[in-house]
C-alpha cells in the first residue's frame, strides 16, 4: 500500500450505487448480514495509481480516487470473500467477473443498471459556453462518467444477451437517448454517440449548431 498516497476512503454515495446495483449482499456466496457487507474495489489502489515514488497533487489525486471508486471497479463482498481476494489471493478476479456476468442474467440486476444508467446520464444540468459565444444546457460533467456508461453499456448488452430482457422492448429510451440492448449502442437523434466523447463540450457545441 503507498504511504505516499494513502488509499481514500470508500464514501457513501458509492456504497449506495454499488448497493443499487448488485443489492447489499456478497456476489459469490450471497450472504446478506446487514452492516458485514463490504464494497470491494476490483483493481487494487496501488494498480490504479500505478504506485508512483512521489506525493500526488490534489487534483491528480482525486482524479484517480474517482478512477478508483467506479462502478465498473467496486462489488458487494462479505468480509470473508473481500479478505479471500485482497489479502489471501484464493479468489481471483475472474471469479468476480464470473459471478457478476452470472448475476447480470437476472432480470432484477439488468434493470438496477438501467436505472442507475439513467441517474447517470440524466445528473445535474448546467449551462456551458461554447467558444462561439452561445450557451446551450449541458450536463454536468460525473467523475469517471465516461468510463461508467460504457461499462453499464456492456453489462446491458450482456444481459440482453443472457435473456434477462425478454419483457423489454430492445430499444429503451433515456432522456434524448435511445440504447439498443442488444449491442450496447447509445443513439441521440438518429446518429450515433461516440460513447468516448459522451458528454464533451465538442458534442455539446456540435448538437447545438
Amino acid at each position: 500500500m503507498s504511504r505516499l498516497n494513502p488509499r481514500p476512503r470508500t464514501p457513501e454515495e458509492v456504497r449506495q450505487r454499488c448497493f443499487a446495483i448488485w443489492g447489499e449482499e456478497c456476489l459469490i456466496c450471497g450472504s446478506y448480514a446487514k452492516g458485514l457487507i463490504h464494497v470491494a474495489h476490483i483493481a487494487p489502489w496501488d494498480y490504479v495509481i500505478g504506485n508512483p515514488d512521489y506525493k500526488m497533487d490534489l487534483g491528480r489525486y482525486e482524479a484517480y480516487s474517482n478512477e478508483f471508486h467506479r462502478i465498473n471497479n467496486v462489488v458487494p463482498l462479505c468480509e470473508p470473500h473481500h479478505a479471500a481476494y485482497d489479502d489471501f489471493k484464493t479468489l481471483s478476479k475472474e471469479d468476480i467477473v464470473g459471478a457478476m456476468k452470472r448475476l447480470l442474467a437476472v432480470p432484477a440486476i439488468g434493470n438496477a443498471v438501467i436505472r442507475e444508467l439513467e441517474k447517470l446520464l440524466e445528473g445535474k444540468r448546467r449551462r456551458v459556453r461554447l467558444d462561439h459565444g452561445r450557451s446551450v444546457l449541458g450536463p454536468v460533467k460525473l467523475p469517471g462518467g465516461d468510463a461508467e456508461v460504457q461499462a453499464m453499456c456492456r453489462w446491458l448488452k450482456f444481459a440482453w444477451n443472457a435473456g434477462a430482457f425478454e419483457e423489454r422492448n430492445r430499444v429503451v429510451v433515456i432522456g434524448r437517448v435511445q440504447l439498443d440492448l442488444s449491442t450496447g449502442r447509445p443513439t441521440r437523434r438518429g446518429g450515433e454517440i461516440p460513447t468516448d466523447r459522451w458528454w464533451s463540450l465538442r458534442y455539446v457545441a456540435r448538437s447545438a449548431a
